[in-house]
């Protein structure tokens, strides 16, 4: 104790293991997550019934919630199930939020994003130090440099570790799958969009992410979800409109159901990829609409998150 303030041990119990940062995430970040994710699902009061009643939809295993959340990879059937429905998706981040590893950690020197990448979803299975699992990092220097109070710094750490989850629940190799198209993906590029230095693969995933994330806070009980939503300086909405191109495109589909099954299915089956003059169209139509030279956005209806 110092001051009567307990000092975080960021070693032992923690949720949120201390690799490099002067200051470590706490783990409060990860209850206040969970209380979010439990707010989001149907039966909120028991997580387990809730795993349940998903499983009858969307498993393939009949097993207890203990063998679920300790069974790896997650067997989720991504390829014959849309991702919809917040509840189910809540219900995904609940278990992989018990299962993938959390660090808190200095954000890397040769990072080129700015004030804006306050976290990375690395989903690599070759490192040993992480037991062959993906894990999320928080760079706990930037996202105090983005909330200097301990309130706002405590909230941007808790929607960046939900973009970061989003960022799993869309991650193939989580349910068996494998990450086939994702380099073609990153090498669709078009000179009309952002001077062609933005990748079809980031556009897509990061507005997907961060629209995950604002359904997900935006379904957590009224208490909670009043602490973002009410107050503008934590309003989410205004954050997305002040973000770069890539995340602020999840403008355009908030008010909308995407299919998030359909860019994992995407992501993973040769059968599903995207043509290149597909995802050139689309880039090109939704930039427009962003920058605001197109006012309605004619998205393609066989894209598959629509």
């Amino acid at each position: 104790m110092e001051n009567g303030t307990r000092k975080h041990n960021i070693t032992g119990f923690s949720r949120i293991y201390n690799i490099d940062a002067r200051e470590c995430v706490p783990d409060s970040v990860v209850f206040e997550v969970e209380k979010i994710l439990a707010g989001s699902l149907p039966a909120a009061a028991v997580l387990e019934k809730t795993l349940f009643g998903l499983k009858d939809k969307m498993w393939d295993l009949q097993s207890s919630y203990f063998e679920l959340i300790n069974r790896w990879p997650l067997p989720y059937d991504f390829m014959n199930h849309s991702l919809r429905e917040v509840g189910d998706i809540a219900a995904l981040m609940a278990l992989l939020i018990r299962v993938i590893p959390i660090v808190s950690k200095q954000s890397p020197k040769s990072e080129d994003d700015g004030e804006y990448k306050l976290g990375r979803y690395i989903s690599d299975r070759n490192d040993p130090f992480y037991a062959g699992r993906p894990h999320i990092e928080l760079f706990s220097d930037k996202i105090r440099s983005a909330g200097p109070n301990e309130e706002v710094f405590r909230k941007n750490c808790v929607t960046t570790l939900i973009h970061e989850l989003s960022h799993a629940v869309m991650d193939p190799l989580n349910y068996h799958g494998i990450a086939a198209n994702r380099s073609t993906y990153e090498g669709y590029t078009d000179p009309n969009v952002n001077n062609g230095k933005l990748s079809f693969y980031t556009f897509r995933e990061e507005s997907l992410a961060d629209t995950m994330m604002f359904l997900v806070v935006n379904a957590a009980q009224k208490g909670i979800r009043n602490q973002y939503f009410n107050q503008k300086k934590f309003s989410l909405y205004d954050k997305l409109r002040k973000k770069p191109l890539e995340y602020k495109a999840s403008l355009s589909f908030l008010d909308r159901r995407p299919d998030f099954g359909g860019w994992i299915r995407a992501k993973a089956s040769g059968a599903d990829l995207i043509p290149a003059s597909v995802a050139r169209a689309w880039m090109v139509d939704l930039y427009n609409h962003i920058v605001g030279s197109a006012f309605f956005l004619n998205e393609d209806p066989s894209l598959p998150w629509v």
